[in-house]
Formats: structure tokens, C-alpha cells, sequence
């Protein structure tokens, strides 16, 4: 849900649709990680979530661990966005 939605309010620059559903996946972090469509989020997506102060996770590690996920799930295309 939180990929889909930002990336379509991404696309037609709709900044509040965007922040809205950015402001979703940091409070249902853990359900949004569990989703498939998690692995569908570009890497600055991902970067914005990772490092907001107001992500809610138990630890950190946890966010890391979502992140490995996110890297492992396609490590080509992965390691080619993150080195942009």
C-alpha cells in the first residue's frame, strides 16, 4: 500500500500525499516491511524512512534487518541505485 501510493503521489507531485503516506509507514513500519510491495520502494524512499527520528521500530535492529532485506531482494539493481 505505502510504495504504491507514494510512488503514484511521487509521479504527479503531490507532496502532501506523498508526506501522508510516508507519515504511515514510519508509525506501521513493521507492517509495511512485511509487505511485498516494501521490496518495490526505490532507495530514497527507503533512506527517508530509515532515517527519520520519528520511525516507530522496537530497535534498530530491526531497521537494519529491513534494510538487508530491501538490499537482498534484487542485489543488482539494489547496489546500481545506491551507488547513484
Amino acid at each position: 500500500m505505502f510504495a504504491g501510493i507514494s510512488a503514484f503521489a511521487d509521479r504527479h507531485d503531490c507532496a502532501a500525499l506523498v508526506s501522508s503516506s510516508e507519515s504511515f509507514a514510519r508509525q506501521h513500519f513493521i507492517d509495511v516491511v512485511q509487505s511485498e510491495e516494501f521490496m518495490e520502494i526505490s532507495a530514497k524512499q527507503l533512506a527517508r524512512l530509515l532515517f527519520d527520528d520519528d520511525l516507530t521500530v522496537q530497535s534498530e535492529e530491526r531497521a537494519f534487518e529491513a534494510a538487508l532485506a530491501w538490499i537482498k531482494y534484487d542485489p543488482d539493481v539494489r547496489q546500481v541505485q545506491l551507488s547513484l
